[in-house]
């Protein structure tokens, strides 16, 4: 006699993955953003009794840049193995604060009538990126840009980045 049978996975056990915060946020880094077992969420119940990696996995969905009310960073939990199923969990990712010590500004020196803008760079804190103007932050500066003197730039952070600040350079005179 012989028969033939199906074996199905078990559906994830009953359980409660909670995080720590109604609105749980994180930072802005430029990378995929990990949440911590224990620090930003919690697993109760028979769930509790898995292993992560043998069980199921963790996997993470939009979880990059910044997030918006429609379009929020997810964190998964999906059985594998003898295991079938996902638990989905939502989260914030916010803006990145830039400051005037983000800031350098290179050299201004007169340039007989003609616009003078120095390079601006702005890079994040622990120095791993450099902002892009216009994707990054934007640049408005003071009226006189031309003539000797100090000119006043507005840097806003756009994008994944926040902070509205002023930072000043000196246009020097042409030695001759």
């Amino acid at each position: 006699v012989s028969a033939n049978f199906t074996i199905t996975n078990a559906t994830l056990p009953s359980g409660t993955v909670t995080l720590m915060s109604d609105k749980l946020s994180k930072t802005y880094t430029g990378e995929e953003i990990s949440l911590v077992k224990g620090t930003d969420y919690t697993i109760t119940g028979e769930l509790a009794k898995l292993t992560e990696g043998t069980d199921y996995m963790v996997s993470y969905e939009n979880a990059v840049n910044v997030t918006t009310t429609s379009s929020k960073a997810k964190i998964k939990f999906v059985g594998i193995g003898s295991y079938a199923g996902e638990l989905v969990k939502t989260f914030d990712i916010t803006p990145a604060k830039i400051t005037a010590s983000d800031v350098a500004l290179g050299d201004a020196t007169y340039a007989g009538g003609k616009t003078v803008k120095p390079s601006v760079t702005i890079t994040v804190p622990g120095g791993k990126t450099t902002l892009v103007e216009g994707t990054d932050y934007t640049l408005a500066y003071s009226k006189d840009v031309i003539n000797a003197g100090t000119v006043t730039v507005t840097v806003k952070g756009i994008g994944n980045y926040e902070g509205s600040f002023e930072v000043t350079y000196e246009i020097t005179k042409r030695h001759v």
